[in-house]
């Protein structure tokens, strides 16, 4: 298997990052730990892919 570039990657987590971004903020009711967890996800995503 071939690794992928950095672009590759970040390509392909742009709309399931998005996506995330939005059901965390639709459903402030998500449980703390999974929230915090997935606002790292997003902000650490973002940060990385610009």
């Amino acid at each position: 298997m071939k690794p992928a570039s950095d672009g590759a990657i970040c390509a392909g987590l742009k709309r399931p990052v998005a996506e995330l971004r939005g059901s965390l903020m639709a459903h402030p009711e998500t449980p703390q730990d999974v929230g915090e967890a997935g606002t790292r996800v997003v902000l650490l995503t973002e940060a990385g892919c610009r």
